[in-house]
């Protein structure tokens, strides 16, 4: 349960009223939008440990200056995170500057178009390009790696052929080399509803998952949601247009960073095991009591048919109209 007084220390700290703080969501974090001074900042307050919230801002202090990411606001006691116990719980507060730009709409061509995939990729590119060179500070707390925290396969077990397919992509993984060209700290849920757009610029959001994975992990987390997500409603434009996505992201990314071609054929490997975690997800939130419904997502606004979907994981299909193979990351131009 969440202390409401934990909003009430951090007023005092940050100096701004209560009153003009709204709530924005309360998924792994509560998130406020707070008005100070005539200008916008974000609250979040966080029960995960401070250790790593610390990490997480290291890392992203690291970026600011090649790449427009949520900036830190010091308290009073001069501090850029600031933390408050209350029964038996520690809640990590951190305030942000706001971000310019504004939320994807794929319905809507200034915030999803072609510029606007090659700019995200060409970020991700810089990201990990930048990566390849941090050292966080000595002694200080890691954060987490992507290994060791798979999907637990127990999850799948009411769907055996999922559980088979799930344990199949994550024995793959396991067994992926590791070295500074393909593995190092990324964002892991560069997915667009963690971007703002603002005259086809990018700026990111919510580093709250960044751990140390595969840059091929980044980006097919990525593309699976933007083709998820961002198709056209028209089933004869689909696959072109997931096809678009793909080119100019990977165009946009190659500018900063490189892959082998033996990396850029894992992508698809992740795009599945994203897949499959996204039927988790879905399982866990809407409890359905049978394996044929279909539900509607508010959020993502989208609806989510259970059966479509595992019919989809069991045939190693990414979506009904879209036809992807791991050959189609590999030099883009074409």
């Amino acid at each position: 349960m969440f202390d409401d007084n934990v909003l009430e220390y951090a007023s005092k700290f940050y100096d701004f009223e209560i009153n003009t703080a709204t709530w924005i969501n309360s998924g792994s974090n509560r998130v406020y939008k707070i008005l100070k001074n005539g200008q916008n900042f974000y609250l979040r307050i966080s029960t995960r440990k401070f250790e790593h919230i610390a990490a997480e801002n290291d890392w992203i202090n690291y970026l600011k200056d090649s790449i427009k990411v949520p900036i830190l606001v010091k308290s009073n006691n001069n501090k850029l995170i600031e933390s408050y116990q209350a029964n038996e719980k520690t809640y990590v507060i951190c305030l942000y500057h706001e971000l310019p730009g504004v939320y994807w709409d794929k319905n809507d061509a200034t915030t999803w178009n072609e510029t606007v995939f090659r700019n995200w990729g060409n970020i991700m590119g810089k990201m990990h390009r930048m990566t390849k060179n941090y050292q966080p500070p000595e002694g200080s707390v890691k954060r987490p790696l992507f290994e060791d925290n798979l999907m637990p396969l127990e999850y799948y077990e009411a769907v055996p052929s999922v559980y088979a397919k799930m344990a199949q992509v994550q024995k793959e993984i396991l067994e992926l080399p590791r070295d500074i060209d393909s593995y190092g700290l990324i964002h892991s849920d560069f997915a667009q509803q963690n971007l703002l757009i603002h005259n086809n610029e990018i700026s990111v959001l919510d580093f709250d998952d960044c751990e140390y994975g595969f840059f091929a992990l980044d980006i097919g987390i990525a593309l699976y949601h933007a083709i998820w997500w961002g198709l056209p409603e028209d089933n004869s434009l689909k696959n072109d247009f997931a096809f678009k996505i793909i080119k100019n992201f990977m165009l946009g990314y190659e500018t900063e960073n490189r892959l082998s071609d033996y990396w850029l054929k894992k992508i698809v490997l992740f795009m599945k095991y994203r897949q499959i975690s996204a039927l988790k997800w879905h399982l866990g939130y809407y409890k359905p009591k049978s394996l044929d419904e279909v539900v509607y997502n508010d959020y993502f606004k989208i609806y989510y048919d259970f059966g479509a979907n595992i019919k989809f994981i069991e045939n190693d299909i990414f979506y009904e109209e879209c036809k992807i193979d791991e050959n189609d990351f590999i030099n883009p131009t074409k």
